[in-house]
């Protein structure tokens, strides 16, 4: 097909002589079907379920190692603990 001197090419299969049309209209949002997977809520980190007593008991004077004990955690989680619960509490 040539216009005004410039070729076009159509791509494979199309024909540029007949105006394109939609074969499907076109759905709004609230038209397209939506399927969603639901999962078991997972329990949270043990730091994070620590945290609060953890936190608690930092405010009572105890170390990370004294507050682990307790716990039946390591001084990392407890320090892990805190810092988590600090920033949740800073936001």
């Amino acid at each position: 097909m040539e216009t005004e001197g410039i070729t076009q090419l159509a791509p494979l299969g199309k024909d540029l002589s007949r105006p394109q049309t939609r074969t499907q209209r076109i759905r709004t949002a609230g038209q397209i079907p939506l399927e969603a997977v639901l999962f078991e809520e997972i329990e949270p980190p043990v730091y994070q379920r620590i945290a609060l007593e953890a936190y608690r008991l930092h405010k009572l004077g105890f170390n990370a190692l004294r507050i682990a004990q307790p716990l039946r955690v390591t001084d990392k989680t407890v320090s892990k603990a805190l810092r988590w619960f600090s920033r949740m509490k800073s936001n």
